[in-house]
């Protein structure tokens, strides 16, 4: 469900793993920000090179039976080039 459907965030988001499109793990929960009502408006996602990326809640989904989410960012995006490594 995208994130931005929910009225709260769900109780165990903060510890998914977020994954991109290809269901590749590319980053760590952060931070979650929300709404003065509570409503989720953003992620902050902590990536392997040491940055934060902040997600719109529109272009994040969650699996709440599986626990992970999913972030609609292409490579560029998420600052990982995957060209050198063939994929």
């Amino acid at each position: 469900m995208v994130l931005n459907g929910y009225s709260r965030f769900p109780h165990e988001i903060g510890t998914a793993p977020v994954n991109d499109l290809n269901d590749h793990r590319v980053a760590s929960m952060q931070k979650l920000l929300a709404a003065p009502d509570g409503q989720p408006i953003a992620i902050e996602i902590w990536l392997p090179t040491g940055r934060t990326l902040t997600v719109s809640a529109s272009n994040v989904s969650y699996d709440e039976q599986h626990n992970i989410v999913t972030v609609g960012l292409t490579d560029a995006e998420l600052g990982q080039d995957k060209s050198s490594s063939g994929r």
